[in-house]
């Protein structure tokens, strides 16, 4: 995800939990994909201000999803292009 909270790629399993497709990139900007899930677009936005300050910064939480009533735990790793 970019930090506007659009997804970049995501494979099978996010794809699912996200509604987007899998495995397909979308380096354009304007062609990415809202998940319309607000948890997770502010976990996104706190993701890209921790790892502004430590590059190797890895979280986790729990967020809804439209296919459960129960959170689903996820993991953000943040990836850097040109060393930005």
């Amino acid at each position: 995800m970019d930090t506007a909270g659009k997804v970049v790629i995501a494979d099978d399993t996010a794809g699912a939990l996200l509604g987007v497709p899998a495995a397909t990139p979308a380096v354009d900007p304007t062609v990415r994909w809202n998940p319309g899930l607000p948890e997770l677009i502010g976990a996104v936005r706190y993701a890209g201000r921790q790892a502004a300050h430590n590059s190797g910064w890895v979280g986790s939480t729990r967020i809804f999803t439209h296919l459960s009533a129960e959170p689903t735990a996820i993991t953000i790793r943040p990836v850097f292009f040109s060393g930005r």
